[in-house]
C-alpha cells in the first residue's frame, strides 16, 4: 500500500486528478490478496519516540499460534490475505519461501518543517483512499487534525463501487458516487503529531468508530 499511496498522491497533486481517479490510475493492473480484519493503535512518549501500528492477528485463528516467549509476541498469520494464492508460480505475489507478499497493513509518516505526522487506518481496500484523503486534507488545512478526520470521505463498498458520505457537497452532483450517511464509512483513522520544538504533541482519533485519543 505504501507505493500505491505515494503514486496516488503524486497523481492527484501533479496531474490535478480527482482523488478517486488518481487512486484508480495508481492501482491499475495491481492485484493483491484479500483485505479487512485489522486494527490500529498509535502511541508517543515525552522523549519523541512514537509508533503507529496496523495489526491483524485473526483468520482463521488467533495469529499463527507461534509465540516468541522472549518478547511475548504472537506471530501473525495472513495466508491468502497477502500472497495471491491463485497467482502463477514465479509471479511477483505468488507464495514462495523468503518472499515478501503484498499486505493490506499500512501506516504512513509525513515529515514537515514543524514536525512529523504519523497516521493509519484499518480500512482494508479503503486504506489507500482514506490515507490519501487525510494526507491531502492535512496539507491543505495547515495541520488541523480533527478537521481532516471528520471531513466527509469517499471509498469503496463491498462490491467495489464508489461511495461518498452525503454531507460532502459534491456527492449529489457526481453520478460516479453512491451517497451514504454522514460519518458512516468507518475510516477509523488515527493521527499523531510530534513537533520539532516549542509545540505540544498531538493525537486525534476518527469519531466514526470507538477510537479515542488520550494524553497525560
Amino acid at each position: 500500500h505504501g507505493p500505491l499511496l505515494l503514486d496516488a498522491y503524486r497523481r492527484a497533486e501533479a496531474e490535478d486528478l480527482p482523488e478517486h481517479r488518481a487512486f484508480a490510475a495508481a492501482a491499475a493492473g495491481f492485484r493483491g490478496g484479500q483485505d479487512s480484519g485489522t486494527s490500529v493503535v498509535g502511541a508517543a512518549d515525552a522523549e519523541g519516540n512514537a509508533v503507529m501500528l496496523v495489526h491483524s492477528n485473526s483468520f482463521p485463528q488467533y495469529g499463527s499460534c507461534v509465540v516468541v516467549a522472549e518478547y511475548d509476541l504472537i506471530l501473525n498469520n495472513r495466508p491468502g490475505r497477502g500472497f495471491d494464492l491463485d497467482a502463477a508460480p514465479g509471479s511477483w505475489n505468488a507464495p514462495a519461501a523468503g518472499a515478501r507478499p503484498f499486505t493490506t497493513l499500512h501506516a504512513w509518516a509525513l515529515q514537515e518543517d514543524t514536525g512529523d505526522w504519523l497516521g493509519a487506518t484499518p480500512g482494508g481496500r479503503n486504506q489507500v483512499p482514506w490515507n490519501l484523503q487525510t494526507l491531502r486534507l492535512l496539507r491543505e488545512n495547515g495541520g488541523q487534525a480533527e478537521a481532516a478526520l471528520v471531513a466527509a470521505k469517499w471509498g469503496f463498498d463491498g462490491s467495489g463501487a464508489l461511495i461518498r458520505e452525503r454531507d460532502d457537497t459534491t456527492a449529489a452532483a457526481d453520478p460516479e458516487f453512491r451517497p451514504v450517511a454522514p460519518l458512516s464509512l468507518r475510516s477509523a483513522e488515527q493521527l499523531l503529531f510530534l513537533p520539532r520544538a516549542g509545540r505540544e504533541r498531538r493525537a486525534a482519533a476518527d469519531p466514526r468508530t470507538g477510537a479515542v485519543a488520550l494524553g497525560d
